[in-house]
């Protein structure tokens, strides 16, 4: 086989690109580590804590409510009133919001991205996240799975994780870069994590920057063909 110029050069790019994925690495894996607030949060609930103080929370089978973010792109229902706990400005590289309910914490984190390694290699980014909530939860790993979500330009490169938790936790999450950004949609759970889950991620709507109008929505998650 002839080795050409022109595979000489994308052997070139694609140790590049690798590069700067195990560089971002180190960045992406304590953005993972963020949804271990929830877990923290949701401590205070477990049975070795203390009982929530009146008025009580509500219950995730209860009414819901929106939040919406129009500088960070999205809309998404959550079980409670959803507070932001991180970044304080629309400019912000990190934002985040909870949501604490009866039995549990939704979490929304949105993080830039720079745009070369988020679109040349998505893949390392999201493992990164995932390999750094799993080692600090300490529980059994049910699935970490690869997917792909519909996205105003095509397709998203994305990860779904499902892992046990201490005192009776079930965190489930689903990470995904679009837009130069990566978006965290975590539920942590001691009642019934999946219908809470499923009833989060249906919901998200991408929101056009500059109208506010919805722009897609991402629909059941589907296998990544890799």
């Amino acid at each position: 086989m002839t080795d050409t110029k022109s595979d000489r050069k994308n052997r070139k790019g694609r140790k590049k690109a690798e590069g700067r994925g195990s560089k971002i690495t180190a960045v992406a894996i304590p953005l993972g580590l963020c949804a271990l607030i929830g877990v923290g949060i949701w401590s205070l609930f477990s049975s070795d804590g203390p009982a929530p103080t009146a008025p009580s929370l509500p219950a995730a089978t209860g009414p819901w409510t929106q939040l919406e973010s129009q500088p960070y792109g999205f809309r998404i229902s959550v079980p409670a009133e959803a507070r932001r706990v991180q970044g304080g400005g629309e400019d912000s590289p990190v934002a985040m919001w909870l949501s604490t309910f009866s039995t549990g914490v939704v979490q929304v984190t949105v993080s830039k991205c720079p745009e070369r390694v988020c679109e040349e290699v998505p893949d390392s980014v999201l493992k990164g996240m995932a390999e750094g909530t799993i080692s600090q939860l300490g529980g059994a790993v049910r699935t970490n799975k690869v997917i792909e979500l519909p996205c105003p330009k095509g397709k998203c490169p994305g990860r779904e994780l499902d892992a046990d938790g201490p005192a009776g936790m079930r965190v489930l999450s689903r990470s995904f870069v679009a837009a130069g950004r990566i978006y965290q949609l975590s539920v942590t759970d001691r009642a019934d994590a999946e219908s809470t889950f499923k009833k989060v991620v249906d919901s998200f709507t991408f929101l056009a920057p500059e109208s506010g109008q919805a722009v897609d929505k991402t629909p059941a998650v589907q296998p990544s063909p890799k």
